[in-house]
């Protein structure tokens, strides 16, 4: 079954493929933007300097002298001369060593004096802060930090919801009280995203319900998901295939989350299998989700153990003891691998009867 995500893993490689020809542009002083045209079948570039990036659109200035401004829905990648502090962290982001690759994003940081680019690395230490579960410090740093620096940064996709149960501290809980009354819609919705499973679930659902109306889409969606976790005993086997429309009216940096539980409902509804391959999606095509992806992994291989695949179930196991040792998902481990080591024992056992 899992061979199916060959998928999903060549549309990983095809990206990385497309990439490559455009390193050529990082060697050179100029800029390189790579855009959809406006019917999105072809991709052009687009080369410069570039002034400023926001959710609205970048902004380059053309080798004419003139500046061009593109919609930032259209951009596909950035690519420009990196300084070796940035590329030495973002080697270590992508080894998923987060806690060296922060420290190396804020050095890199500090001798960054292109704004575009301090904004992306603003964005990295947000990441990173996620992948090592500093749930608190993201939001501090989105709030104080991201949101401050660019209020229409184009790096939402980044800010700390979180889609599976989070353990607060009475510290949490109050910071996501206050998250609760913030201006900013995102706050909001981050805090009522850490409320969900507390006893102040119904001041976090009140909020969610009133961000579903919001005008601004991805906020609006992004609620509907989250609602969905608290819909999740009673929802029916008809909501599968509304829920995955509602997934696919999101862009796919914010597609993640709601995949979860999406996966979540399918193994409730007897899709234990199809669950298995929504939760390698997450975890193949969103890598640094790292929180929800030993989530996510933990699942999967709870629905294989139900599918009596152990020798699959394993071998995650084996992925989330190795790969994400630092989250709590993977102290289930030890005791599951014990659990479907038996389980192999007794299916052989059985086929031999």
């Amino acid at each position: 079954m899992l061979c199916n995500l060959h998928y999903f893993g060549r549309y990983v490689c095809s990206t990385l493929i497309l990439c490559l020809p455009l390193l050529a542009a990082a060697q050179n002083e100029s800029d390189l933007v790579i855009v959809w045209d406006a019917n999105r079948a072809n991709q052009l570039k687009v080369s410069g300097h570039i002034i400023e990036y926001t959710n609205v659109a970048v902004s380059i200035k053309l080798p004419s002298g003139g500046v061009r401004q593109i919609e930032s829905d259209r951009i596909v990648t950035l690519v420009t001369a990196w300084r070796t502090e940035y590329q030495e962290a973002e080697d270590l982001f992508h080894e998923k060593q987060y806690d060296r690759a922060e420290k190396g994003f804020r050095q890199a940081y500090a001798v960054e004096t292109r704004d575009w680019i301090k904004e992306r690395i603003q964005a990295r230490i947000l990441w990173c802060l996620r992948a090592q579960g500093e749930w608190s410090a993201a939001a501090r740093f989105y709030a104080e930090v991201l949101r401050k620096t660019n209020p229409l940064t184009p790096y939402l996709d980044v800010i700390p919801i979180v889609w599976h149960t989070l353990i607060l501290t009475p510290a949490m809980q109050g910071q996501a009280v206050v998250l609760l009354d913030s201006s900013d819609l995102n706050d909001r919705l981050i805090g009522a995203s850490w409320l969900l499973a507390s006893p102040l679930r119904a001041r976090a659902v009140s909020v969610l319900t009133q961000l579903e109306l919001n005008r601004n889409k991805r906020i609006a969606i992004l609620a509907t998901a989250q609602l969905w976790r608290t819909k999740l005993p009673v929802a029916l086997k008809a909501d599968l295939e509304k829920w995955q429309n509602v997934i696919n009216r999101l862009p796919l940096a914010y597609q993640a989350g709601p995949y979860y539980v999406l996966g979540q409902l399918q193994q409730q509804q007897g899709e234990s299998a199809l669950a298995v391959l929504t939760w390698m999606r997450v975890i193949i095509l969103y890598p640094h989700g790292h929180q929800l992806n030993a989530e996510a992994l933990l699942a999967a291989i709870k629905a294989l153990r139900q599918l009596e695949k152990p020798t699959q179930a394993i071998t995650l196991c084996r992925e989330l003891q190795n790969g994400y040792q630092s989250t709590i998902a993977a102290t289930q481990t030890s005791r599951l691998i014990k659990q479907l080591q038996q389980l192999q024992l007794d299916l052989k056992a059985a086929s031999e009867k």
